[in-house]
């Protein structure tokens, strides 16, 4: 629901908003224009506005579970529509950097 109030042809507003599940909350801030073509019966509106966002998926699910609110597990297999785009398969490479890493802090060099 939105807070506004219309003045004319000028109308701010601002609402919150919730995206990808219930999962990313924000606020949306902006204002709309109306206008009328001469001898027409509709009107025509534009809307202008900026949003602050956010999603923690790292602060939320810790608190779901201390206030036992079920949440849904996120899978590469069946990731949030919001998601998709963001994923990638993990790569050779990557998993040989990460590997050669390991194996280097593995090692200790003792010196007499």
């Amino acid at each position: 629901m939105a807070l506004t109030h219309r003045w004319g042809d000028f109308q701010p507003f601002a609402r919150s908003t919730e995206r990808a599940d219930a999962r990313q909350g924000g606020l949306e801030a902006g204002f709309l224009t109306y206008s009328r073509a001469d001898g027409a019966d509709t009107e025509t509106y534009q809307v202008s506005s900026f949003e602050i966002a956010g999603r923690s998926d790292h602060l939320a699910d810790p608190l779901c579970a201390l206030f036992n609110v079920e949440q849904v597990e996120l899978s590469t297999d069946a990731p949030l529509a919001a998601d998709a785009d963001l994923l990638r398969e993990r790569t050779e490479k990557s998993d040989s950097k990460s590997k050669a890493s390991a194996s280097t802090s593995d090692a200790t060099e003792v010196t007499a």
